[in-house]
């Protein structure tokens, strides 16, 4: 009525939890569960470097690991190469590299960002914005409208490359190869 002790390995098929699981091993890590699985990974703060990971069985290949500072990866199918990594103490994101030097940083032989519509179509929109300055690249065929690609600085359009290859310094809609306006 009280429960169980096991000493050594237990093997069952099957395992029902009503309230708290305590897993107390000599790495110092705990599981336990009251509506929430919570996964400690040094309870008592006495060692550094615990790690917490998934590995698939046939292999024992890492796919996900989180460790005591807050990183946390997901792996490649290898298993031995971190490909999406969040860097706790930089708050930074990593995309195929495990040391972001920036918020979010990707890096791959292929195109680093690919965007597309929910029917995978050539619609593709990108934009940066800034306090001052915006960065758009817009490219709808789908709906009818031109490729553009154009530069906003505080509030005004003052470059667009449109879909003809047309450059326009200072007006939305140039008619020639280069054509620069001013409003001076």
């Amino acid at each position: 009525s009280t429960g169980i002790d096991v000493t050594g390995t237990a093997t069952m098929d099957g395992l029902t939890v009503d309230d708290v699981i305590s897993i107390d091993t000599s790495t110092g890590s705990a599981f336990s569960s009251t509506g929430n699985l919570k996964i400690d990974i040094d309870s008592d703060n006495n060692t550094t470097d615990r790690v917490f990971q998934i590995t698939s069985d046939a292999e024992d290949k890492v796919l996900f690991q989180v460790e005591e500072g807050g990183d946390i990866s997901f792996y490649e199918d290898t298993g031995t190469t971190a490909k999406f990594f969040w860097d706790a103490s930089a708050e930074s994101l990593g995309i195929g590299t495990s040391s972001p030097n920036s918020l979010i940083e990707a890096k791959s032989s292929a195109p680093a960002l690919r965007l597309t519509d929910s029917t995978d179509n050539s619609y593709t929109r990108f934009r940066y914005e800034g306090s001052a300055f915006l960065i758009e690249v817009d490219d709808d065929a789908s709906a009818g409208a031109d490729s553009n690609f154009r530069i906003q600085i505080d509030g005004t359009e003052r470059m667009r490359i449109d879909s003809s290859g047309n450059v326009g310094i200072g007006t939305s809609s140039p008619n020639s190869l280069i054509e620069a306006k001013s409003s001076a």
